[in-house]
């Protein structure tokens, strides 16, 4: 999965990279802006921090810098106009100190307004872990970004690997795709080899990970052909057939007479009186509680 989010930087698609100062992501990021001007998309830096105005400075056509540190008020303001070509390709190469000063709640609305815009392609954001000091911050930016790669140490101080990262993607039909990787860069930054862990290996599932609970019951609540086409046929006598309750609905409407929808005594006699109760169902119900000791998996 590494490769491929590396490789192929899809549209309207947010990528979060988290490190920390024992293992640094600056790699990938070099390697992700090395692959968007392999296919000519054009860049936007977002220097929120003083020191990576120089150090991210590429040089090259197609590269634009804006420097928004200390200028919070007005900075979606700024970013957005600052995109002018399409399949622009916005790079945070760090948003640590930007997310001390400005809100996620802010920042949620300039990475919906970037991801909504025609003329973005992709955002990328690197954030140091262990700078941002509420933990909260960290969980809550892993529900706006669409894929996250996060870069550890090795398990083995003796790897030949760079370093080993968990990768997670959300998927346009609600699954999650996770992996844990391990990789090596060579002398320009570019991912030079990558593989899979086998004891992590990619697994798609949805999210609300309830899965069938009726086929792990040991009783059968499951009907057949048959008995669901009876129970579709089956009238309750209590109830009125959709055809009753129209003529009924529009007789009164119509004003041709006054009598209720509800009626008491027999319409034909009034010498034998007698009573007629029909249930409307309600949209909100009160039914009694299936489990309340909460002990069935329902």
């Amino acid at each position: 999965m590494l490769e491929d989010l590396i490789n192929n930087l899809r549209c309207e698609s947010s990528l979060l990279i988290k490190d920390s100062l024992r293992k640094s992501g600056a790699c990938l990021i070099k390697s992700l802006t090395n692959q968007a001007l392999s296919q000519q998309k054009p860049l936007l830096y977002i220097n929120t921090e003083p020191l990576f105005s120089n150090r991210h400075s590429l040089g090259s056509l197609g590269v634009q810098n804006v420097d928004v540190f200390g200028q919070y008020d007005s900075l979606k303001e700024r970013i957005m106009s600052s995109v002018s070509s399409a399949n622009t390709v916005v790079v945070f190469p760090s948003i640590s100190l930007l997310l001390l000063s400005y809100s996620v709640g802010r920042f949620a609305k300039l990475l919906r307004a970037l991801r909504e815009s025609d003329k973005v392609s992709s955002v990328i954001a690197l954030m140091h872990t262990d700078v941002v000091l509420n933990e909260e911050i960290v969980d809550r930016l892993d529900y706006l970004f669409s894929s996250i790669i996060h870069v550890l140490l090795p398990e083995s101080e003796l790897s030949v690997y760079y370093a080993q990262v968990k990768c997670l993607r959300r998927k346009s039909n609600g699954k999650l795709e996770t992996s844990e990787e391990y990789f090596t860069l060579d002398d320009a930054c570019s991912l030079k080899l990558v593989h899979s862990s086998s004891s992590a290996v990619v697994r798609s599932y949805t999210q609300s990970q309830s899965g069938d609970v009726v086929s792990s019951l040991t009783f059968n609540l499951s009907l057949s052909d048959k008995e669901r086409e009876a129970k579709n046929r089956l009238h309750l006598p209590y109830l009125k057939k959709d055809s009753e309750k129209q003529a009924l609905l529009s007789q009164t409407h119509n004003g041709s007479s006054g009598r209720p929808l509800i009626s008491i005594g027999d319409e034909s006699s009034q010498t034998n009186p007698g009573g007629k109760i029909y249930y409307h169902y309600d949209e909100a119900d009160d039914f009694d509680d299936e489990d309340p000791d909460d002990d069935l998996d329902i």
